[in-house]
């Protein structure tokens, strides 16, 4: 590795020790992908989620140089890693602050970021020291790219594509120009379809801001989710303590009200298809979408026109990218979104196992499960 710098790691149990590092390290808020590593939402992950659930915070600050007990000198900081240590099947595990609720996972990136190939793996080597015991660390969902640069991940050996694949939109200069860029047939479509809506009733497309509103929406994006669980009796995980609580908050709290965002279709003044989001930096992140099981509502496919009437709205409030998330489904492809790629680093066994063998501590089947991807 030639004569790479020596790092050290420091390690704390709540984020709320962090939070000052955290704001100085990310000023006006940090970059436009970093919404789900903002000082809000990890506060409210990690309360959420670390409550009596085996679940514990650790996050991770890496410095160039010896770690030291004294106060952490900003300018020192290579990055910082929100991270939780938890057990599987009994098995140790160290992972992001994720749990499926996170779109992304994104390393917050300090002035002595590691730029070689070298400094990187002297900073995964401290890392992986710093967080023994472990079967396996796994670091999953990283954008390729952080503010038009590599991410320093994807220089380590064990760097691999990841399995999911995220996709975003440009957005036009007008909502317009947005309509125009789609073809005749699908402009045609779209207004079919509010013609159709239109004979059920009243119809209107809103951001909920009062609380009530964003509540009734929120549910009917639930229920919707919830029928989707392919066999009866299967546990819907988004119905636990945590998921719940979690969602709640992000609903009903002052404090998310600028950054989440609930948009919806109304008949008759009832929410009958509704769309979860984040707003961060230029961007709009879709999370979670559904529409009533009436009926007349399911045969119209209300999602293409909440993700258009959504996409105008974000063009006037001057963002740029319209995020689809995670995953790929004929919704989402209705709209020719660009894939960006994300990339995943796992160790095993506190490192001693080389990375071919990643595979054998979880199959496909066993990762967690991903409730923000846009369904129809």
């Amino acid at each position: 590795m030639g004569n790479a710098p020596a790092y050290g790691v420091r390690l704390f149990d709540d984020f709320s020790q962090v939070e000052s590092l955290w704001a100085c390290l990310t000023p006006g808020g940090g970059g436009a992908n970093m919404a789900f590593q903002s000082s809000r939402w990890l506060s409210l992950w990690y309360r959420s989620f670390c409550a009596d659930r085996g679940v514990r915070p650790v996050i991770a600050v890496i410095v160039d140089g010896p770690a030291s007990d004294s106060e952490i000198d900003p300018s020192t900081v290579a990055m910082v890693l929100p991270l939780v240590r938890r057990k599987r099947y009994f098995l140790p595990l160290v992972e992001f602050a994720d749990r499926g609720v996170s779109d992304y996972n994104q390393v917050l990136l300090g002035p002595r970021s590691p730029v070689d190939r070298a400094s990187m793996h002297a900073v995964f080597k401290a890392l992986t020291r710093a967080l023994r015991p472990y079967a396996l660390l796994r670091l999953r969902k990283m954008p390729a790219r952080i503010e038009g640069a590599d991410n320093p991940f994807g220089l380590l050996s064990d760097a691999r594509a990841e399995r999911l694949q995220a996709h975003y939109l440009r957005l036009s200069e007008s909502g317009g120009d947005f309509l125009r860029a789609l073809s005749k047939k699908k402009r045609s479509e779209i207004q079919r379809i509010g013609r159709a809506l239109e004979q059920i009733g009243p119809t209107s497309f809103s951001m909920a801001s009062d609380p009530g509103e964003r509540r009734a929406v929120f549910e009917v994006i639930q229920r919707a989710q919830r029928q989707r669980v392919p066999e009866k009796g299967d546990r819907y995980f988004l119905e636990e303590d945590g998921y719940r609580q979690f969602y709640r908050a992000l609903v009903d709290e002052p404090e998310f009200a600028e950054m989440v965002t609930v948009s919806g279709i109304w008949v008759d003044g009832t929410p009958v298809a509704g769309l979860l989001g984040l707003r961060y930096g230029n961007r709009y992140i879709g999370l979670r979408i559904g529409q009533s099981d009436d009926a007349e509502i399911v045969r119209l496919g209300l999602g293409k026109v909440l993700i258009a009437e959504t996409a105008q709205w974000a063009i006037g409030q001057g963002l740029e990218i319209f995020d689809f998330s995670l995953g790929g489904n004929a919704l989402k492809a209705w709209f020719h979104p660009s894939p960006f790629a994300l990339i995943e680093v796992t160790s095993l066994l506190n490192g001693l196992v080389p990375s071919p063998f990643r595979e054998l501590a979880m199959k496909p089947s066993q990762r967690q499960q991903t409730p923000m991807a846009l369904h129809k």
